[in-house]
């Protein structure tokens, strides 16, 4: 694996302790130098855990589910998961990573553009981007983000609970964007292809009941919006990229659980942001994922086009707010550049009493709050980046 000049930039993480079964996290070291460590992290399955730092979310140890841990006072963390690093056997392709993982095809090709997806090698550390920012949209219910191709399941409390990956519509066949709700579910549902599924292949059949062959694979979570559902597949391969029709595919394993788990009349809210940006610990991560053409060359093994989207300062500066002194540009630029999909820091270091105990967000100081005010960092000059 070619290494990364820029591993610099995406000290995110830091060491663990496993408590009866939960790994619970402090800051401390970049996954880059982690994952060169031999034999002092903690190991689960060959996955170095690489923990998240949000006091309010706690990384449960591999085969349990990804939940966030509520702490009365606290708000609603501002992401889910952990980042983890695995180190491959010969046979492992990177399709087979993903699904273990619950990661999307092109999520893992992403976060790990130096390897050969079909034969990374043996002994290859891969990076697991499996924590994620959370869109930016009412937190219940179920949020799909089609921009990276990700569920987010909330409680009645707003929490993050589980996220799982998904395959969305290929060009022409757009998922649509909005707010519905679940209207209907149904276990082994029947496939009934559209006119122009069967202009395209004749040979399809006006009904396929519920067999293997079954492209809405086991159950089905029927929208408000005719003709589109959250289902299953057939097709596992097809998870994490845009191929479907419009519908939003599951691997099987994962959708069961989320059937289970949902009611008829949960809200579903559908976004489109390749871009996030969210507080953790006092500090601003932000996570950029490919973009649609960025995908395609992607999976082609071809160079991304550089692509710099319109409004990114003000995006930035919006959620920094009054830190805005703090966001490092460079690093935004980079992560930008790259889309590798996970979250990297883009504010300068700050001291402990500049950070709420019960919220991501800094405390903004003020005069009469001398006591905290943060008197190492004087104000700077805001130096706007150019992007060529």
């Amino acid at each position: 694996m070619k290494q990364n000049s820029h591993t610099w930039l995406f000290s995110l993480f830091a060491s663990a302790v496993i408590i009866g079964g939960v790994v619970l996290v402090s800051p401390a070291v970049s996954y880059a130098q982690e994952a060169e460590k031999d034999g002092q992290a903690e190991v689960v399955e060959d996955a170095t855990i690489i923990p998240q730092t949000d006091v309010s979310v706690a990384v449960p140890a591999e085969g349990a589910p990804v939940t966030a841990k509520y702490i009365p006072g606290l708000k609603p963390a501002s992401y889910i998961g952990d980042m983890k690093v695995y180190v491959t056997a010969y046979e492992d392709t990177l399709l087979d990573i993903a699904r273990r993982f619950d990661l999307g095809f092109v999520e893992i090709q992403a976060a790990n553009p130096n390897l050969d997806p079909w034969v990374p090698g043996e002994n290859e550390k891969v990076i697991i981007p499996s924590m994620h920012l959370l869109p930016d949209a009412p937190h219940e219910g179920i949020v799909v983000n089609l921009g990276d191709m990700r569920i987010y399941r909330f409680d009645d409390r707003g929490r993050a609970v589980k996220s799982y990956p998904i395959g969305v519509g290929r060009d022409g066949m757009k998922t649509p964007l909005g707010t519905s709700s679940v209207v209907n579910k149904k276990e082994g549902p029947w496939w009934y292809p559209t006119q122009r599924m069967k202009n395209e292949d004749p040979s399809l059949p006006d009904v396929i009941k519920q067999s293997p062959q079954n492209p809405l694979g086991t159950h089905a979570l029927y929208l408000g919006w005719p003709t589109y559902a959250i289902h299953g597949t057939n097709e596992p391969w097809g998870i994490g990229r845009r191929v479907s029709s419009g519908c939003m595919r599951m691997y099987p394993e994962d959708i069961p659980v989320l059937y289970n788990e949902v009611a008829i009349g949960t809200p579903v809210t559908i976004v489109d942001q390749v871009i996030k940006i969210g507080w953790v610990e006092g500090d601003l991560y932000l996570e950029a994922h490919p973009t649609k053409d960025q995908a395609t060359a992607l999976e082609y093994e071809e160079a991304m086009p550089l692509d710099i989207p319109n409004g990114l300062i003000e995006m930035v500066e919006k959620k920094a707010g009054d830190h805005k002194a703090r966001v490092d540009w460079a690093r935004v630029r980079m992560a930008v550049a790259e889309r590798r999909g996970f979250p990297v820091k883009v504010t300068s270091a700050q001291l402990a009493q500049n950070t709420s105990a019960l919220s991501d967000e800094p405390v903004a100081t003020t005069k009469e709050d001398g006591a905290n005010e943060d008197k190492t960092t004087p104000a700077k000059k805001r130096v706007t980046p150019q992007y060529n």
